[in-house]
This record gives structure tokens, sequence and C-alpha cells, in this order.
């Protein structure tokens, strides 16, 4: 798609339950996913969270494994008043790591030329969101999202010969930048005097990326210094244009002791456009269905029953196809929350999560992969952070 493999656009506790996070939110962890859901915060949290991805790959000839680690997200989320909170931060939306090479003789002679191929980098999402509570049941928010980033791949060609090598080298990166709009709603209903039904919705339009392009070529030394660059192109080359989203989700919750869930979200990628190009890729559907249990959320001597424990499962579909047939993702999530410090101002809990997955089959599109992802979050909240004693 050229522009990297896509994020989740949600924090450690929602990804340890497969994504879940357009119905239910909780009041000690931020949640950007329904802007709406902020206004259940109350104090103020700061979150945090990165992630190590491990990846098996195959085809019907070779196999090959990859790794890589990142930052997955910085939020801040203060409450501007009993109805009103806010949040901004940074995180990814897509990321592009991955390198190959191939060798192979030149014709005619005994000499050989190796090919290296690399691309890095990816778009962030810069935001900022807000939620209001109208009624005691009617929740909304919007969130902004200035998307900009850099995409940097680079092809190597060198050629061994008797007397010495050298390279030569084709460097290409884009950079977009634009905007996105997120608007969302919450709506809740008691059911008996601990249960509530639950029902968020949200829409993302996502507008044009206009993109500038830098091309090179290099000529280098063996040992990798440059002798030579010519510039081929520096400036606007056109837009990138992202799929809109919607999503809708349910879920039925005791407060502070469990919940179950289930989300549904489809992106019209039939509209993406790669610089002003046709993509020719189909419309996708994403679901995911989970849950959290907390024992005892105010236990004193037990810390065990104070730790939320959670798990889900997604499912999604990929816009590309490979080998002819559609592909698609299925995972399984686990998870919890434990509590590492608390006081009568201060509550901070760690997360963990764990995620087990398989995207495409050899059998249907020639090409498998399978992933172990372990993600390490924390949530840092104060109820005197920018709050005003009323007593000195």
């Amino acid at each position: 798609m050229g522009i990297g493999n896509f994020m989740p656009e949600t924090f450690a506790p929602q990804q340890a339950m497969g994504g879940l996070g357009i119905a239910y939110g909780e009041f000690l962890t931020g949640n950007i996913k329904n802007p709406a859901l902020l206004s259940k915060n109350k104090n103020t949290i700061f979150d945090a969270a990165a992630g190590a991805r491990y990846v098996w790959m195959e085809d019907n000839n070779r196999a090959q494994t990859d790794f890589g680690a990142n930052v997955d997200y910085f939020s801040l989320t203060l409450s501007i008043s009993k109805r009103w909170s806010t949040a901004f931060g940074l995180m990814p939306y897509t990321q592009m790591n991955f390198r190959t090479r191939n060798v192979e003789p030149v014709e005619g002679t005994p000499f050989e030329v190796e090919y290296r191929s690399q691309s890095i980098g990816g778009i962030n999402t810069l935001f900022w969101a807000h939620g209001v509570q109208l009624t005691k049941s009617l929740s909304v928010g919007v969130r902004g999202n200035y998307m900009f980033g850099a995409l940097e791949s680079e092809t190597q060609s060198m050629v061994y010969t008797a007397d010495r090598d050298y390279q030569v080298v084709y460097y290409n990166r884009l950079n977009p930048k634009g905007w996105a709009v997120t608007p969302g709603v919450f709506w809740n209903k008691e059911i008996g005097k601990k249960r509530n039904l639950n029902i968020g919705a949200t829409y993302t339009y996502r507008n044009q990326l206009n993109t500038n392009r830098f091309e090179s070529i290099e000529r280098r030394s063996e040992v990798g210094a440059t002798i030579t660059v010519d510039t081929l192109y520096e400036g606007e080359v056109g837009t990138i244009v992202l799929p809109n989203r919607w999503a809708l989700g349910v879920s039925l919750e005791e407060p502070t002791k469990w919940m179950i869930g289930a989300e549904l979200s489809m992106e019209k990628w039939s509209d993406y456009r790669f610089l002003d190009k046709n993509s020719h890729f189909n419309n996708t559907m994403e679901v995911a269905v989970g849950g959290v249990y907390t024992p005892n959320f105010r236990s004193v001597d037990n810390f065990f029953e104070r730790i939320s424990y959670r798990v889900g499962v997604n499912y999604r579909q990929l816009p590309y196809e490979l080998g002819g047939n559609r592909v698609e993702e299925f995972g399984i999530n686990f998870g919890m929350s434990m509590p590492v410090g608390v006081s009568p101002v201060r509550f901070t809990y760690l997360h963990w999560n764990l995620s087990l997955g398989q995207r495409g089959t050899v059998e249907k599109n020639g090409l498998q992969e399978r992933f172990v992802q372990l993600g390490i979050g924390v949530s840092m909240n104060d109820l005197m952070w920018f709050k005003r004693p009323k007593y000195d």
C-alpha cells in the first residue's frame, strides 16, 4: 500500500481485549478510540506504552523471522470540568521496517552483483480529543488528528569485482502530512441496580495527505562513503487519500467488576489513492469480542483480587489480495492491569498484554505470517494535578 502496516488506535488495556474501546471505557485509564468516553475520566491521567513483535514468515519455498520493538503512544488526559475532559498525545498510524537481500551473477563475467532493499519510517498521529457528558446517559466527543511522517526506501546495487567493490544507491523519501477528524457518541442505560448496557459509535473522516518527495542516486565506495550524489526530484508529487472508517460497539458491564463486549468496524478502501493513483483495493471489515474481570476492585488484603484480567479475539480483512485470494488476520489477546501504586490521591496501573495471531495462509495466499506481540503500558492517575485546593 506504500505507507506501511497500520497500528491500532487503542491503548494497552483495550489491546488486551481484542481492541475493544468503542462502547467501553474505564475511569482510571485513558481511551481515545471513542473520544466520547473521555467524559468518564475525572482525574489527570498519563498513559504510555511500548511493544515488541516477533514474526515467522513462510511461503512454499522458504521461511524467515523478524523482530521489532517500538513506542506505542504517549497521552495526557485532563479533566476540564465535571462533564468535560480532554486528551492529547502522540501515537503511530503506520510503521514500515523491512529489508531484502539478493545476490546474482553478472552474465558473461566472473563477478557478482548484490541487491539490497530496505524501507523504514511511517506516519505518526498527533491527536487532541475532547469528551463531554450531555446527560446522565449520553456523551459526545471529537478527536482531531494531525498526521505527518517520513516514508524512506533505499535500493542498493553492489558490484563485486577483482579490484574493488562499489555501490549504486537509489534513495526515495516521501513526507505526507494532513488532517483527520473522528467524532464519537456513547450511550448507556442502567439494567437493574448493578449492570449497564453501553452502545458507542465513531466515524473517521480522513482528508488528503499532501505529499512531498525527494529522490536521488548516489555512488558509494566499498566502505559506504559517498562519492557522488545526483538529485532526481524534490517537491510535491500528489496526495494520499486514506479511507473513511465507521465503527459500532456494544457492551454489558457491572462497573469495576466485569464487562463483555463486541465491536464491528468497516473501512472503504475502494476510495484509497496513493499519489493520486487508484488502488483497486477491497473494502474491509473488522470484528472484535472481548471482556475484563476484576475479582474485587476494593480488596485491601489480596493484591490479586484487585488485578483486572482481560481477554479478547479479533478478526480482520486486509484490503489487498495475495494468490488471488483475500488476506485475513486472526488474533487471540490476553492481558492484565495491575495496581502498583495507590494513595488517597494517586493511582498507578501497570498493563501487560500478549497477542498471538496469524495473517494469511500458504494454501490460499502463498505467504503466511505468525506473530507474537508483547506490550507493556502504564496509567498514572492524580486527583490533584492542575486543580486548585479549596483549603490552604
